[in-house]
């Protein structure tokens, strides 16, 4: 039986990906992708601007905001707040929570995301995003957001997978059921409804991924020669 040498690039892939799991080599590299790609520094100075807001008070108001849960300084919120303006380490996560947290109207918001992110608004299977909308509809605190994404974590952590309903209804559910109101045990009773299709179409294409690594991986040895 002939042994194949394996070069030292084939080496580190495949160490890197044992050492870390690929799910998480991967999550890595999209989330870097994200955070190049979603620009808000000019819609950001907008609101600053139309708030009538400096970045040393937007700090303030963050550093005694439940948003700093770290417990940072002002003067690293400061920073964070520079590089937003640069257009570095903002996520999208982020950019709702701030809005919230501004209470800013829902059609500015949205103008924010979607136009100068030219980022999609929300996914309905996105949980997060389905509790960031709710609260920015219904202008709720910061802190009930944090508290829901909290509670349904947990919920779907500890779920087990079962046939689902697809998008479309569950966009339409919410819509018709959830989105014109204030009634946050109704919002509830819906993502409780609803726990078993939230991220399941991103998990199924990350299954799919790992399953077509894992065949590369088990019929090519040396990834420098794939190609010869």
């Amino acid at each position: 039986m002939e042994v194949v040498a394996v070069s030292d690039t084939s080496k580190l892939i495949r160490n890197t990906i044992e050492e870390k799991g690929i799910d998480t080599v991967f999550e890595s590299e999209i989330k870097d992708r994200i955070k190049k790609k979603f620009s808000l520094s000019d819609g950001l100075r907008a609101i600053m601007h139309d708030k009538k807001i400096t970045a040393k008070e937007l700090a303030e108001l963050i550093f005694n905001s439940p948003i700093n849960r770290n417990k940072i300084s002002k003067e690293s919120i400061e920073r964070k707040i520079r590089n937003w303006l640069d257009d570095k380490g903002i996520n999208r996560d982020m950019a709702f929570e701030l809005c919230i947290l501004l209470k800013l109207d829902y059609e500015t918001v949205h103008e924010f995301i979607t136009k100068n992110a030219e980022h999609l608004w929300i996914h309905p299977r996105n949980y997060k995003d389905l509790i960031y909308d709710f609260c920015l509809r219904n202008k709720l605190e910061i802190q009930v957001a944090y508290d829901l994404i909290e509670e349904y974590s947990e919920k779907i952590y500890n779920r087990e997978d079962e046939d689902c309903k697809d998008t479309i209804k569950i966009q339409d559910e919410y819509e018709e059921a959830v989105a014109n109101t204030d009634d946050i045990d109704a919002f509830r009773e819906f993502l409780d409804a609803n726990l078993e299709g939230f991220g399941k179409f991103r998990r199924s294409i990350a299954f799919n991924f790992c399953g077509l690594v894992d065949t590369f991986f088990n019929n090519f040895n040396d990834f420098d020669n794939f190609n010869n």
